[in-house]
């Protein structure tokens, strides 16, 4: 993982971009085909150039889930401080 990111003097989360092996940034490559959109990138798709610092797989092995706390609750998963 790029865990040193946010420990580094004068990081930005809201300006950082996941980079792609192709060395551009997760918001050159196209959501739905994951092309880059790069003028002349050869990418295909986007592949993270950084592992997951839990189990060193990359973003792709990964998904996202967003879930309130009524979804959380009504399934048994901890939420607040629990979580």
């Amino acid at each position: 993982g790029m865990w040193w990111l946010p420990r580094r003097a004068g990081f930005d989360v809201r300006t950082w971009r996941a980079p792609c092996k192709c060395k551009h940034g997760h918001d050159a490559h196209d959501p739905q085909t994951r092309r880059c959109r790069a003028p002349g990138c050869g990418c295909g798709a986007f592949a993270s150039d950084y592992a997951c610092i839990n189990c060193e797989c990359g973003q792709e092995a990964h998904e996202t889930v967003f879930e309130t706390t009524a979804e959380r609750d009504a399934v048994g998963r901890p939420t607040g401080e629990r979580f």
